[in-house]
């Protein structure tokens, strides 16, 4: 089954988690998630989000917090696999500005738009917001419209 590697960053500010709905004509269009994108060969899962936020948000990471990995299949039985680093950053330089990869838009952490975002998100991130860490499993249909399975392994935040 091949592999890819993708990253995502959760942007936090003042309670509120930035997300990017994806723009229409693109993989998985309407979905909400987080900036980010695939790890280019001879990148480091850190210079790729890096890179990655940039580009797709104008924003310069001055720190990120790496908050574990997911390995995504799709399929049944699954043939594609998308292993995606996750990343949280507090610390970042620059105003957000959508582009061709989608709008960009706040919501509170409290109050995350679960119908909108993949459908594994609302069992981990959550906790992956307050400081935690995912790592884990999650199988689709071959479209990524319908979660079969998940297997997630959660750490809470050291207090």
């Amino acid at each position: 089954m091949p592999t890819n590697e993708a990253t995502v960053c959760y942007l936090c500010a003042g309670g509120k988690v930035l997300l990017q709905r994806r723009a229409a004509g693109r993989l998985w269009a309407g979905r909400l998630n987080g900036p980010g994108g695939k790890i280019d060969a001879g990148e480091t899962a850190t210079t790729a989000i890096v890179r990655e936020v940039q580009e797709e948000t104008g924003v310069r990471l001055d720190a990120q917090r790496p908050a574990g990995s997911l390995d995504l299949r799709f399929g049944d039985p699954p043939s594609q696999s998308l292993l995606v680093h996750v990343f949280t950053s507090d610390r970042f330089i620059g105003r957000p500005r959508g582009g061709r990869e989608g709008g960009l838009r706040w919501y509170g952490i409290h109050r995350l738009p679960f119908d909108d975002l993949w459908p594994d998100m609302r069992y981990w991130l959550p906790l992956v917001l307050a400081g935690g860490k995912v790592s884990g499993t999650c199988e689709y249909d071959s479209v990524g419209a319908a979660l079969r399975a998940c297997r997630l392994t959660l750490e809470w935040p050291q207090r």
